[in-house]
């Protein structure tokens, strides 16, 4: 998978890494839409987490819309919450747990091994929809190569801030996303991804 390696080149070449020490990160995604519904909660998640004595950080992404990076932006300083306006990718990296929206963030995180809590709300009938139409076991792509719930999975009506917390706790406390049977499901999932020169293995089946 070509995501791979373009995050091991990245990540090689890139000396801007914040440092992220007892840091959450969180990745509220890429759209003005998921955004909106998201930031409220991430925010509130924010605060309650600085109060206990925590750092965070949210990841304003360099691909952002102009608007829609205002709009974070804004809100951001507004609540006088941290944000960092390189790379994600940079984040996960730097960080041992992140909050983000799902998406190809998910597989991101995965790589970077940096425990992740998956959130997202789309509207209430797009939802219900989705759960007739869509019979998944897991949303989340990471949990998708796995075949098991390494990142928990909080959507919809589960997206909540007290469900955010609960999960960060977990992770705090020992209960998730740490011990060998953890580790050898991440393992599993980054199988998947191959090894080597990704371009020159497609080049070779394409010729």
């Amino acid at each position: 998978h070509p995501l791979r390696q373009e995050i091991e080149e990245d990540r090689s070449s890139n000396e801007n890494i914040p440092n992220c020490i007892d840091t959450v990160a969180f990745l509220p995604g890429s759209r003005k839409g998921e955004i909106k519904r998201l930031l409220p909660i991430l925010q509130d998640v924010a605060r309650e987490i600085t109060a206990r004595g925590h750092h965070v950080i949210f990841s304003v992404a360099p691909g952002l819309a102009k608007d829609t990076k205002k709009i974070l932006k804004d809100e951001l300083k507004n609540n006088n919450l941290p944000y960092y306006e390189g790379s994600g990718q940079d984040l996960l990296y730097a960080c041992d747990v992140a909050v983000i929206a799902s998406g190809t963030v998910t597989v991101q995180a995965l790589l970077a091994n940096c425990y992740s809590i998956i959130v997202y709300r789309i509207s209430n009938i797009a939802g219900y929809l989705a759960r007739i139409l869509i019979p998944i076991r897991f949303f989340g792509m990471a949990n998708i190569l796995a075949n098991n719930e390494i990142f928990p999975e909080l959507l919809q009506e589960r997206c909540t801030k007290e469900n955010i917390l609960n999960e960060l706790e977990a992770y705090w406390n020992g209960q998730k996303g740490h011990g060998e049977a953890y580790q050898t499901l991440l393992s599993k999932a980054k199988e998947s991804f191959g090894t080597g020169d990704t371009y020159k293995f497609w080049a070779s089946q394409i010729v």
